[in-house]
């Protein structure tokens, strides 16, 4: 038999919580993960790696017409690679490009934007859901273990966007 186990966080455990992210995020010099991106009107999936304090690289792995297309980005600097060749950001359409800017920069402070959010337990899962600003609404899911985030729900009243991570790698 299955037992779920559902409650909100108190603030105290909300402030245990965002105690032991914000350590095991301070201590990492960045992550390496696998994101995927599905909504109504598309579905991409890229891999990420994330390094202190400016700089990250993105692979694009779906769609098809895009694959083999990264970014390396370091500071304002941006370089944008398609098959070894030197392209124009321009190659990326804009909800791409919005949508990698936003999961990155929810993964980038997630000890911050966690502490503004509604928490719950959902057996091995911490979820924290809530406004990111006033047209967006965020659900971020987190394992308990390891506080490590397993995915997303982003809603920003034009469309619902489903992010999976996989694969999600501190680096130490």
């Amino acid at each position: 038999m299955i037992t779920l186990l559902l409650f909100s966080c108190s603030s105290q455990e909300k402030k245990i919580i965002k105690e032991n992210i914000s350590q095991i995020y301070e201590t990492a010099s960045g992550y390496n993960a696998e994101i995927s991106v599905v909504s109504k009107s598309f579905n991409y999936s890229f891999k990420v790696q994330r390094l202190k304090p400016d700089y990250y690289s993105i692979e694009i792995v779906e769609p098809k017409n895009l694959q083999g297309l990264s970014i390396q980005t370091k500071g304002v600097q941006s370089n944008v690679n398609y098959k070894g060749l030197s392209v124009s950001i321009d190659l990326i359409p804009l909800n791409i490009k919005a949508g990698i800017g936003l999961i990155n920069n929810i993964l980038s402070s997630l000890d911050t934007v966690l502490m503004n959010l509604n928490a719950k337990k959902v057996d091995d899962l911490f979820e924290f859901s809530g406004k990111l600003d006033e047209n967006t609404n965020v659900t971020i899911k987190l394992k308990v273990k390891d506080m490590l985030p397993l995915g997303l729900t982003i809603n920003n009243n034009q469309e619902t966007y489903e992010i999976s991570i996989k694969n999600f790698e501190l680096i130490t």
